[in-house]
């Protein structure tokens, strides 16, 4: 029997590396456009929108073919309210469009909003709750019809520059800490009302006016944030750039042993493995174990800034950047949010995943026989169970198959574990 485990782990893995191993199919989207192209967003597969200046282009083909929108101020962020035909657009001023990018109106123009001049970014986690970064920070729960400020006013940004919207709750921001020449890292858990610093001594982060430029997280535990790094040897430019994970929500942060040597821009994940980051030499960096580990893409950017990565409708990425680079990346499989399957097995979910401690496993309501663990050498690991609930705590850090058995039937899903 544990041979037979060990050699269904070993396949299994088998079957998830060469099937969800993320090649360099990047291709170039032929535009008409030679503008800064700085932000992109999409609705799903087809629908999407890029910040293009004094224009916002639109395609409804998956980026075949683009039509230009143009509008009075200059945008550089755009946000798609999932699963509806609402997008905002901020720059000089905020556009929303409620038909799909056909048409948008602004709803407030420069310093109409309490936001002092301009906005920088934009985030939305669903149909209603999204959040604006500019001097200040502004949440709307009704999909942006009408918007409020946050308690953290002034910002201690002296340059705000990016937000991330988890929930309806969770959602971060940052930005650059002129009082100690830091980066600086915000969170909300009420929606929005209150702020919070998560992190502003953090050494690493340095060289106004960069910052933390770019924030991904998948839960409140984990997430990813990327900005210049400035050497301690050497007080003034060139920065080297820095990507920081954690796994306790921010109390501590790692470092990839892969070295980025270029300011990175942007971050994107398709699901919780699967991920990219876009510098500003034209590099586009992926990774298929949630930030552990990276490799280049060699995508064909003929060294144009990468300033924007999206994922659309799961399958597919977009990547814009300077002198009217779009690039499009058609991912080889649909993996789920929380698990990953091996095909045709009964679907296994686990949750959460990535975990820090307790896993469930769910099998559709069907009884469960056993469940063992496997780490990616084929090893059975004595793992506490409960019923359905796994104590994973005691595991190191790493990428694991569980195998549960149903009704004759072997269910496998790899888990991704971030304990410290």
């Amino acid at each position: 029997m544990r041979s037979y485990i060990v050699a269904m782990a070993i396949l299994y893995c088998c079957f998830h590396l060469t099937t969800t191993r993320v090649v360099a199919q990047w291709v170039v989207l032929p535009i008409n456009q030679t503008n800064k192209l700085s932000a992109s967003s999409f609705l799903n597969k087809d629908i999407g929108f890029v910040a293009a200046g004094r224009e916002i282009l639109r395609t409804v083909d998956g980026g075949l073919r683009w039509t230009s929108v143009p509008v009075s101020n200059s945008v550089w962020s755009i946000s798609a309210a999932k699963q509806s035909q609402v997008a905002f657009a901020v720059g000089e001023a905020i556009y929303r469009t409620i038909d799909a990018g056909e048409t948008w109106d602004s709803i407030y123009k420069q310093g109409e909003t309490g936001l002092f001049g301009s906005t920088v970014d934009v985030s939305f986690s669903s149909t209603t709750y999204g959040c604006i970064l500019g001097s200040v920070l502004e949440f709307t729960t009704n999909g942006g019809s009408s918007w409020n400020v946050g308690e953290a006013v002034p910002l201690p940004f002296s340059d705000p520059l990016s937000v991330f919207a988890l929930s309806e709750r969770i959602a971060y921001a940052g930005g650059f800490f002129s009082e100690y020449m830091v980066g600086a890292l915000m969170k909300t858990t009420d929606g929005g009302i209150t702020w919070r610093h998560i992190i502003n001594h953090l050494p690493p982060f340095g060289g106004a006016p960069n910052g933390i430029r770019a924030i991904h997280f998948f839960s409140e535990s984990v997430g990813i944030i990327a900005g210049p790094l400035d050497p301690p040897q050497s007080p003034s430019p060139p920065w080297r750039p820095h990507v920081l994970r954690t796994n306790d929500g921010g109390q501590t942060w790692q470092m990839p042993e892969f070295k980025f040597w270029h300011d990175v821009n942007t971050i994107a994940f398709a699901d919780s493995f699967r991920g990219f980051i876009g510098d500003t030499a034209g590099n586009i960096y992926s990774t298929t174990d949630g930030g552990i580990t990276w490799k280049n893409d060699n995508v064909p950017s003929s060294g144009r800034s990468i300033n924007s990565i999206c994922v659309a409708g799961g399958s597919r990425v977009f990547a814009v950047g300077d002198s009217g680079l779009i690039l499009r990346f058609d991912l080889p499989v649909s993996v789920d949010e929380h698990s990953i399957t091996a095909s045709p097995l009964p679907t296994l979910r686990l949750l959460p995943n990535p975990a820090t401690g307790s896993v469930r496993v769910e099998t559709g309501g069907a009884e469960i026989a056993t469940v063992n663990v496997v780490d990616i050498l084929g090893k059975v690991l004595d793992v506490p169970r409960s019923g359905a609930t796994l104590d994973t705590s005691m595991l190191p850090a790493g990428m694991y198959v569980v195998m549960a058995r149903v009704n004759n039937a072997v269910m496998s899903a790899m888990l991704m574990i971030c304990n410290p």
